[in-house]
């Protein structure tokens, strides 16, 4: 997988659809944030980063990284072969966090799983940010299948 780490708000952005969301106000990338001993997704919508870490909502508009392309794909966590998922950190009891997604409002947007439920910030019509917590109907995203010949 290819990170890129985001230092200012105008530079180049994923393209890969794998790894993108697209919405008709634009797009929505997957994100990662070092915070507090952990690496953190989330996901990068407008030129901001969005994050959950344990009820908070933490926002960065530089200091993150964007997934730029991967061999991945979104499964049922259930379908997906535990080798397969990508971990992508560990909470502060070595229990592993995944990227996760589900739809808000007709909009796909990732966040972390964190022991089985998939934590994501949402932002209201009012401009509210509160976390939503789907415990499962969300994706998790692993490694894709790549077949021989």
């Amino acid at each position: 997988m290819i990170w890129t780490k985001v230092d200012f708000q105008y530079q180049r952005k994923p393209e890969a659809t794998n790894v993108v969301s697209k919405t008709k106000d634009g797009e929505i990338y997957l994100a990662r944030l070092k915070y507090n001993g952990q690496l953190l997704p989330g996901y990068m919508r407008n030129g901001i980063a969005y994050f959950a870490y344990e009820g908070q909502v933490i926002k960065r508009c530089k200091g993150h990284e964007l997934l730029y392309d991967g061999l991945v794909q979104w499964y049922v966590p259930n379908r997906l072969d535990e080798k397969r998922a990508v971990v992508i950190g560990h909470d502060e009891d070595k229990n592993p966090l995944f990227f996760g997604s589900f739809i808000v409002n007709g909009i796909e947007l990732y966040g972390e799983v964190r022991q089985g439920v998939c934590n994501i910030v949402a932002v209201t019509g009012e401009g509210d940010e509160i976390i939503l917590s789907e415990p499962e109907r969300y994706g998790i995203l692993g490694l894709k299948r790549t077949f021989p010949g």
